[in-house]
């Protein structure tokens, strides 16, 4: 007899009660009809998935790797059910964006679209596996951040926003610029706790000029979003390093403020809109294109339309 689907529902079913019976009355089946099938299903696999015990039985840790597994594929068959009813009824749009921004952007993103007939299925991954699934046809569009340009993908430059230092209003750093009446600089800040946020490949680089500094009573470490290190700047004086426009709400209300520094190199962390260029017109992606660029440029300054990716 041939493994079917309904196994390894009968499999989940029974790691979820413990017992053969249990899961065929769950299941409106016949417990002899459960046994037959998992010892089917454990010939199939060549590997015992069951510890049998004087009351039910156990996974063992065959089991427990195989429900994992069986869960995953159980899931993604739903998943594709749901997609193809959608479908039927509207075409899906797919859009990622990083975790960072997900939100800042998806919430307008879905606002702008919604009196359109389409679905959106918005997706949060970082930005270089949001490349990959671009150019793999996973997903239509995808808001990505500090990415280089990639053939078979075209990109728009959204916004971009400088990379600062902040702090809480009272850090002893603040206090001493304040004192000098001048920036300070990097090694400076020695002894101190320093919070970057991962922007991209920059970070690294920042990183290496602030190790020789942190000393044996201070600290470095790199942290995503930027509202871990905005907290970790405005509860436990550290020295976060993110982009200004992560850190708008902190410090337009004062909560933060900008440190100076006369060396911090000029990082910026850019955001950009990334999909394939298509030759047949469809209008519905062009509404969702315009929304999404409208979306990406409320997030910061300004960038004129037609501005180069990599100015």
């Amino acid at each position: 007899m041939a493994i079917q689907l309904h196994d390894l529902t009968i499999f989940c079913a029974v790691a979820e009660r413990g017992s053969f019976s249990a899961a065929a009355v769950a299941l409106h089946v016949s417990q002899s009809l459960v046994s037959q099938r998992m010892a089917l299903l454990e010939s199939h696999v060549g590997a015992p998935l069951f510890t049998r015990q004087r009351r039910g039985v156990k996974l063992s840790d065959a089991g427990e790797h195989y429900l994992t597994c069986a869960r995953s594929a159980l899931d993604l068959l739903q998943e594709g059910r749901q997609q193809l009813r959608q479908q039927a009824a509207r075409p899906v749009f797919r859009v990622g964006a990083p975790p960072s921004i997900a939100s800042s952007v998806f919430t307008p993103l879905v606002t702008a679209v919604s009196e359109h007939p389409l679905t959106l299925f918005c997706q949060t991954e970082h930005s270089v596996e949001l490349m990959e699934r671009l150019l793999s046809d996973r997903l239509h569009v995808a808001f990505v951040v500090n990415r280089p340009s990639l053939p078979g993908l075209s990109q728009t430059l959204l916004c971009r926003s400088p990379i600062v230092a902040a702090c809480h209003p009272s850090h002893p750093l603040m206090q001493r610029a304040r004192h000098l009446g001048r920036p300070l600089r990097l090694d400076e800040l020695a002894g101190h706790r320093f919070a970057p946020q991962w922007w991209g490949s920059d970070t690294q680089d920042l990183a290496d000029r602030l190790t020789p500094h942190v000393g044996a009573s201070g600290s470095l470490h790199l942290c995503q979003p930027a509202d871990t290190a905005r907290r970790l700047a405005l509860v436990h004086q550290f020295v976060a390093f993110a982009p200004e426009l992560g850190l708008r709400a902190g410090l337009e209300s004062g909560q933060l403020v900008k440190l100076p520094l006369s060396d911090l190199p000029a990082y910026d962390w850019r955001l950009t809109l990334a999909y394939r260029p298509q030759k047949r017109q469809d209008p519905l992606r062009e509404r969702v294109l315009e929304a999404a660029v409208r979306c990406g440029r409320a997030l910061g300054p300004a960038v004129p339309d037609g501005a180069p990716l990599e100015a």
